[in-house]
């Protein structure tokens, strides 16, 4: 017997159950987004968000949304997540997020084509992985400007 997702949300809506409801949203989101079915790991955080809870919830759904969006080629989409989840990631003031974000939205502008935005983030994502000591991150990011051919300045 298979579900759809509206289906689980309604069997759960229908008992009150907002609490399972999320984390079921959020769980199978996450398996499809692992199998690489993005559109329904989309549908499922989209019917989510807004039981999302507090800020730093809301970051992580819309840069997974984000995430989802870039991966099927969407990249306004993915900019447009990127750039709410960075703004929820500040008001949570978590640096990790703020980092995660500010990548994905370099990625996004990367793929689009747009060099200068691309080179733009991913320089914002090194200050704050510089200013909050994420080496791991500096690395990675230092990469990702080697690639585009630019310094780290």
């Amino acid at each position: 017997m298979t579900y759809s997702i509206s289906g689980i949300y309604r069997q759960l809506s229908k008992n009150n159950l907002s609490a399972e409801k999320s984390r079921a949203l959020d769980n199978l989101g996450r398996v499809y987004a692992r199998l690489g079915k993005f559109d329904k790991a989309i549908e499922a955080w989209t019917i989510k968000l807004p039981l999302a809870e507090n800020d730093l919830e809301k970051t992580w759904l819309h840069h997974e949304l984000g995430r989802c969006y870039f991966e099927m080629g969407n990249n306004e989409k993915a900019v447009e997540h990127g750039t709410q989840s960075f703004a929820f990631a500040e008001a949570a003031v978590d640096s990790t997020w703020q980092i995660n974000s500010k990548v994905l939205l370099a990625e996004a502008f990367q793929k689009s084509g747009d060099n200068e935005q691309a080179v733009s983030h991913f320089q914002e994502a090194l200050k704050l992985s510089q200013f909050y000591n994420d080496e791991p991150a500096q690395l990675a990011i230092k990469n990702a400007l080697k690639g585009l051919s630019v310094s780290e300045e």
